[in-house]
C-alpha cells in the first residue's frame, strides 16, 4: 500500500529541492503489479503545489504499471491531472515492463506475491496507459532501461525494436496509426531529455537521421532489425559497426545465481543483494 501522506511529505521535500537548485525530477514510480501501489496520487498532490510555488521543470516518470491497475475512475483522475500539471513525461518500458510484471517469484513488499514453483504464464501486461494518457494529453515516451541485467536478459537498446515491442503490446497500430506513434522514440523522448532539436525533421535542424532505405511500409519496418539501416551525424554518414559480443564476455563470464528459496525478492523476482558483476547494474 502506497501510505498518502507520508508519500507527499516525501515528495513535497523532493520538489522543494529540486526547485531550489532549478533541476528536474526523474523518477522510477508505481513499478509494481500490485494496485494498491498508486504513488501517482502523491505525486500529482505534490507536484500541484510546486507548480503554484513556482517550480517549472520537466518531469519525468518511468514504468508507472501500477496505474493499468487502477480503477477506471483513478485511471482517469491520474491521467488528467498529470496533463493539467503541464510538462510531465511517462515513459513506458515495454521490454522490462512485459518480463518483470506478473512474473513467477514476485513477492511483497514490491509486488503481490506470485509463487516461483508454480507453472504459470503472465496474464497482465505490465504496461503503463499509453493510449489513455495521450489522450488527455500527457506526453509519451517508450525506452529500455534494462539491457542483459538481472532484470531483462535481452535486448540492445535498439530504438527501433522498443518502438515495434510498444506498438505491438499496446495495440498501438490502428491507434489511429503506427506512424502516429513514431514520436514515442523520436520527438517526445528527445523533449523528455531536454534536447528539443534532436528528433526534429526542418530547414536548419541538425542532419542527424536514421533511414531504412528497404522499408516502404510499417510492417516491413517492424518486421527486421534492418542492419542495414543508414545513420547520418550532422550529414555525415557514419561507418561504425556493432561491437562484438566478446568485449563484454568478462561481465557475464559468472552466471548469476538464484536467491534461495527463503530470501526477500525484489522488483520482479530479482535479489539486490546478490554480488552483480562491474558494470551490470
Amino acid at each position: 500500500v502506497t501510505p498518502q501522506e507520508p508519500t507527499v511529505r516525501a515528495m513535497d521535500a523532493m520538489f522543494k529541492h529540486a526547485a531550489a537548485r532549478s533541476v528536474d525530477v526523474d523518477l522510477h514510480i508505481d513499478e509494481s503489479n500490485d494496485p494498491l501501489c498508486c504513488g501517482l496520487l502523491a505525486l500529482c498532490e505534490s507536484l500541484r503545489k510546486a507548480r503554484q510555488a513556482g517550480y517549472t521543470n520537466k518531469v519525468v516518470l518511468g514504468h508507472a504499471t501500477a496505474l493499468s491497475l487502477q480503477a477506471p475512475d483513478v485511471q482517469s483522475r491520474i491521467c488528467a491531472e498529470l496533463a493539467e500539471l503541464g510538462g510531465v513525461y511517462v515513459v513506458a518500458n515495454p521490454f522490462t515492463n512485459v518480463g518483470l510484471q506478473d512474473r513467477r517469484g514476485s513477492a511483497p513488499p514490491h509486488s503481490v506475491g506470485i509463487p516461483a514453483d508454480v507453472p504459470r504464464t503472465p496474464q497482465w501486461r505490465g504496461l503503463t496507459l499509453l493510449q489513455e494518457l495521450r489522450a488527455a494529453g500527457v506526453a509519451v515516451a517508450a525506452a529500455s532501461d534494462n539491457v542483459r541485467d538481472h532484470w531483462h536478459a535481452y535486448g540492445d537498446y535498439d530504438c527501433l525494436s522498443v518502438w515495434a515491442a510498444a506498438q505491438c503490446l499496446a495495440h498501438l497500430d490502428t491507434a489511429p496509426s503506427e506512424g502516429a506513434w513514431a514520436d514515442l522514440v523520436t520527438d517526445a523522448a528527445a523533449a523528455a531529455m531536454d534536447l528539443p532539436h534532436a528528433a526534429s525533421l526542418g530547414v536548419g535542424a541538425p542532419a542527424d537521421l536514421v533511414l531504412f532505405p528497404n522499408a516502404k511500409r510499417a510492417s516491413e519496418l517492424f518486421a527486421r532489425p534492418h542492419n542495414d539501416r543508414i545513420v547520418l551525424r550532422a550529414g555525415t554518414l557514419q561507418t561504425s559497426s556493432l561491437p562484438d559480443f566478446a568485449d563484454i564476455d568478462d561481465l557475464v563470464a559468472v552466471k548469476t545465481q538464484p536467491p534461495p528459496a527463503d530470501a526477500l525478492v525484489f522488483r520482479g523476482a530479482t535479489d539486490p543483494s546478490r554480488d552483480v558483476p562491474s558494470g551490470m547494474m
